[in-house]
C-alpha cells in the first residue's frame, strides 16, 4: 500500500513517500504523517509498521524512546531542529518559521506548533501517547 504524507503548509497537498510524487486532491485522503519541504530537503515524520519514523533527506530514524529532540531558536525567524540519541545528535536541520502568526486574530487560537514545523515534530515525537494516537489512525490507511 502506497504511503500518504500530508503538506505541513499546504491543506490539500499530499506527497507518496515511496515515489516522492505530490499531488493535490479535494478528496478525502487517508495519510500516515506529515511532511515537509526545506530547500530541496524532505523532512517527514509516518508510521510505518506500528513505529514512529523521521525522515530528513535520505536518512529514516526511528523514534524509540532514547531519541530526544531538541529546537532552538537562531533568530526571530529562523531555528535549528535537532534529534539526540545518547547526548549525541544524529540528525538536524535548519528551518524558517513565521512568528507574525502567532497570537493574531483570527489565528489566536491556534498553537505555536501549527505554525512552526520544529515546534510541530518536537511535541509529536515527545508525546508517546500522541504517537500511539497517530500510529492507530494510520492503520486505516493501510
Amino acid at each position: 500500500m502506497k504511503k500518504v504524507l500530508q503538506s505541513f503548509d499546504r491543506n490539500k497537498e499530499y506527497l507518496e513517500l515511496d515515489t516522492r510524487q505530490i499531488f493535490e486532491t479535494s478528496e478525502e485522503v487517508l495519510v500516515c504523517g506529515w511532511y515537509k519541504w526545506l530547500d530541496k530537503i524532505l523532512t517527514a515524520i509516518y508510521v510505518m509498521d506500528n513505529d514512529v519514523y523521521f525522515l530528513n533527506d535520505d536518512k529514516s530514524i526511528l523514534l524509540e524512546s532514547s531519541i530526544l529532540p531538541s529546537v532552538d531558536e537562531i533568530d526571530g525567524s529562523s531555528a535549528i531542529f535537532m534529534l539526540y540519541q545518547h547526548n549525541k545528535i544524529i540528525t538536524e536541520f535548519k528551518y524558517d518559521f513565521d512568528k507574525s502568526l502567532h497570537g493574531v486574530a483570527p489565528f489566536d487560537w491556534f498553537d505555536e506548533e501549527d505554525f512552526d514545523w520544529g515546534m510541530f515534530l518536537k511535541r509529536l515525537i515527545s508525546d508517546k501517547e500522541r504517537q500511539k494516537r497517530i500510529i492507530e489512525r494510520s492503520k486505516s490507511a493501510k
